[in-house]
């Protein structure tokens, strides 16, 4: 008796020689890369050992280069800081530090007593320096002036340098014995 010859038994054999052939060509390809990664670990590792050492020593020799007065790479100055307000830094530019109590802000300045001299009242102030001042109406600080003066405060009118302000002026009043929640 013979076998019967069937034509697709001859075809699944060569599609599974051919598949078994193509899966070892891919897997190769895949065990390559494989190889080259681990390759690539290894030397990035031993370069880790170097790095330190390299990078002390460029540290060394950057912080010799600015201590010798070389430009730098970072320039803060020209940068703004986003946390501070643009105007407030032209105000402070603009404002032009005086000596003794014309310079000084009313909010730096301490309000010690009150006097009446004839019929106009002064008012005595310590000011950042340590040092008292005597002021009538319409003195000048760094800031404002005094607008009036009575026998327990002192009310000053204040500039105000923020150009997106709709008033440019405002009330300060300073006592002599502060209501709760006023200095």
């Amino acid at each position: 008796m013979r076998k019967k010859n069937y034509p697709w038994g001859r075809l699944l054999i060569t599609l599974t020689c051919m598949t078994l052939l193509f899966s070892l060509v891919f897997m190769a390809e895949h065990l390559i890369a494989w190889g080259e990664i681990q390759q690539q670990q290894q030397k990035a590792k031993k370069e880790e050992k170097k790095t330190p050492e390299k990078t002390v020593k460029e540290m060394l020799q950057k912080e010799e280069e600015v201590l010798a007065g070389k430009p730098t790479g970072y320039r803060p100055k020209s940068l703004r800081d986003p946390f501070v307000s643009p105007y407030i830094k032209r105000t402070q530019q603009r404002r032009i530090i005086r000596p003794g109590i014309a310079g000084m802000l009313i909010s730096e300045v301490e309000l010690v007593g009150i006097i009446k001299k004839g019929g106009e009242y002064i008012a005595f102030f310590n000011g950042t320096d340590n040092l008292g001042y005597f002021l009538k109406a319409n003195d000048e600080l760094g800031d404002g002036r005094i607008r009036e003066i009575t026998i327990d405060m002192v009310i000053f009118e204040q500039r105000i340098e923020d150009p997106t302000a709709i008033r440019k002026t405002r009330q300060v009043i300073k006592r002599l014995d502060p209501l709760s929640g006023e200095k």
